[in-house]
């Protein structure tokens, strides 16, 4: 509940303080005195826009700070969920600066306009004259049914299925986008890798292959070479290794006379020696380079093969295109990978969307279930309310696209009227019938759950009288259930609060202030006979007024 609100520098407010208590509280003042502006300061704790042209001293910041006591609403998760300090007794605090920007603070730490609005829905339910719209509003009559069914949990089991169901839908739209891209590809990917893969390819073959293909292509050049080599080497005429092995002898016979003629002769003959093996390799060779143009063909296909695939694949190297083989390959295996992922990612979509229908489902149930008890308990307070033929109904759509919040709309039906069918709020329902409508509602669901701090604006509009005595009466009821504040105009509801503030205006030397006190027990019989007789009080006002405390307030 709402325990204390301070206004500094606010509209027409200078500087305000007011403690409220639990059970039922009005406000009244003459119109003009700044009732609305009470209700806009707590709508800037609610979360509303403001701009600095709130500020009734535009050189300094406006500040609206209220004291919650937040005990029965079980908000530690949802403060865990924000990383915001927990108290039992939570302050919410508004400030706008002379340059016009907000900030607001819950605790003292820092929060943004969206945590505070849902901070908000937990807390303070301000309800103006023009909320009675609401009514015809799906969203808000759903919520009333899930309210009274004490669906919060199941409702946002449901929400939180239907992101997990978007969420998987928008990932397997997204991958089969780039599946379908990539497998558009995949036949001239894997044509590109058999090539590659029949090729057969080894990095050093190229090469090999680039000096047999000059050999086979010189066979006979090299041939009469080699055997000209041959003939030098070992020649019956003359022959370097016989001049060599010649020359080594005569060195060595040498030797004892002249001793360095050892070394030399030496190292002839292992030049010898190295010239009779290379002769015999000579030979070999010879003997094995030959003309072969059947093996020439396969040499020059092969290197076409290698050199064709390279100007294809815009590459200079068999390692090249080893390296584009293997790309080739990766790139298929993550297409085939990508198709097992897709297929995974639609049977999750599928999953998610059973957990979904089955959370919608339950809500269904739970919703057909309530419906009965709804309707019998509005249509008896439309009862109590001075519509003794009022009928209120919920019908229960079911529809084939699933959302957050199941398959099901409502929609309220109303009829005011003895044998009248009900029909759409907005056809059939004057603005005094929607207010004691949406009281109603409120007070069927202020039964059922802890609601926030419920603060009316006038929803007493266009009633007076018995009818007035009625509503006050229904609003002192909730007041069991949540902390109530009305702002009124009927004496009748005055007179029933718990405690009564009033708001006035005062003048100084820089204009007009807007100023509330909680009045004493005489001075609300003095406000009460006000509201009854006008600004001329009168004795009988007075009197009423009294007999108004008296029916209203225990002695």
């Amino acid at each position: 509940m709402l325990i204390h609100l301070s206004v500094q520098n606010y509209a027409l407010i200078s500087e305000l303080e007011i403690d409220f208590g639990s059970g039922f509280s009005v406000i009244t003042g003459e119109t003009g005195a700044g009732k609305s502006i009470l209700l806009g300061a707590l709508s800037l704790l609610s979360g509303q826009r403001a701009d600095a042209s709130v500020a009734f001293d535009n050189t300094r910041k406006c500040v609206v700070e209220g004291c919650f006591d937040i005990q029965k609403y079980a908000l530690k998760d949802f403060f865990d969920e924000q990383d915001l300090d927990y108290a039992d007794k939570t302050l919410i605090r508004r400030e706008i600066s002379s340059d016009g920007r907000s900030r607001a603070f819950v605790n003292d730490t820092p929060v943004n306009l969206t945590v505070l609005k849902e901070l908000r829905n937990r807390l303070i339910d301000i309800h103006s004259q023009h909320n009675n719209l609401y009514l015809e509003d799906p969203a808000f009559q759903l919520k009333v049914v899930d309210t009274f069914a004490l669906h919060q949990p199941a409702v946002a089991d449901c929400e939180t299925k239907f992101r997990e169901w978007r969420k998987a839908v928008s990932a397997e739209k997204e991958l089969l986008e780039i599946y379908e891209k990539a497998d558009a590809e995949r036949d001239y990917k894997q044509f590109r890798w058999e090539e590659l893969e029949k090729a057969g390819l080894d990095p050093q073959e190229q090469e090999n292959l680039e000096t047999e293909q000059k050999i086979l292509e010189n066979a006979e050049e090299i041939r009469a070479g080699l055997f000209r080599a041959i003939e030098c080497l070992e020649g019956e005429e003359v022959s370097i290794t016989g001049m060599t092995r010649e020359t080594e002898q005569v060195l060595r016979k040498l030797s004892p006379v002249c001793p360095p003629l050892k070394t030399m002769a030496e190292r002839l003959e292992s030049v010898h020696i190295e010239l009779r093996d290379l002769s015999r390799e000579i030979s070999a060779l010879a003997e094995t380079t030959e003309t072969d143009p059947s093996r020439l063909e396969k040499v020059n296909a092969r290197l076409d093969l290698m050199l064709s695939l390279q100007q294809k694949h815009r590459v200079q190297t068999v390692s090249e295109l080893i390296a584009v083989r293997e790309a080739l390959r990766d790139q298929l295996a993550q297409i085939t990978d990508m198709s097992l992922a897709l297929s995974e990612a639609k049977t999750h979509r599928e999953a998610c969307l059973e957990a979904l229908t089955e959370a919608a489902e339950t809500l269904t149930k739970g919703r057909r279930a309530v419906i009965s008890s709804i309707e019998k308990r509005v249509t008896s307070m439309l009862s109590r309310l001075g519509m003794p033929y009022g009928v209120f109904r919920v019908e229960f759509i079911q529809t084939k696209e699933l959302t957050s919040n199941g398959k099901d709309k409502i929609r309220f039906l109303f009829s005011a009227n003895a044998n009248t069918e009900p029909g759409d709020l907005s056809k059939i329902a004057s603005g005094g019938e929607m207010s004691r409508l949406m009281l109603s509602l409120k007070a069927a669901v202020a039964e059922r759950v802890a609601l926030p701090i419920l603060v009316f604006d006038e929803i007493d509009s266009g009633v007076s009288g018995e009818m007035a005595d009625k509503m006050a009466s229904v609003m002192c009821e909730m007041s069991a259930y949540a902390q109530i504040i009305s702002i009124t105009h009927l004496p009748q509801v005055s007179a029933r609060g718990n405690a009564h503030y009033l708001v006035f205006k005062t003048s100084a030397v820089d204009g007009a202030h807007t100023a509330i006190k909680a009045l004493s027990p005489q001075e609300r019989v003095m406000e009460i006979a006000r509201m009854l007789s006008g600004s001329g009080i009168t004795e009988a006002a007075i009197d009423n007024a009294k007999v108004l405390l008296k029916h209203s307030l225990p002695e």
